[in-house]
């Protein structure tokens, strides 16, 4: 089970791809990160010769910044206790250089 798929991580264009059900996002979970589409707030397995969109860190620092998160840093945000359900398939081997 993924608590957050963080989708406005993602650069607008493919946000909005992806919310349309256009281009599919990774899975997050390391044990899948297969292409997913969304389709009407649903998702489903894409099709194999799709391939997924993978949301960019500087994506994620943006989001920490327009939110106003009261995180200094991604880190911080990814390490927070009460944020362990939502941010545990980022904190390790999503992205090269975060491993928490």
């Amino acid at each position: 089970m993924i608590g957050d798929w963080f989708i406005e991580w993602y650069p607008k264009q493919q946000y909005e791809d992806i919310r349309d059900g256009k281009l599919p996002m990774d899975c997050p979970n390391s044990v899948c990160r297969k292409p997913v589409l969304m389709n009407k707030g649903k998702l489903k397995q894409a099709p194999k010769e799709m391939e997924a969109a993978v949301r960019p860190v500087s994506g994620a620092l943006h989001w920490l910044q327009v939110t106003n998160a009261p995180y200094p840093d991604l880190v911080s945000f990814l390490t927070e206790p009460a944020e362990q359900n939502r941010t545990k398939f980022f904190r390790s081997g999503y992205w090269e250089g975060i491993n928490v």
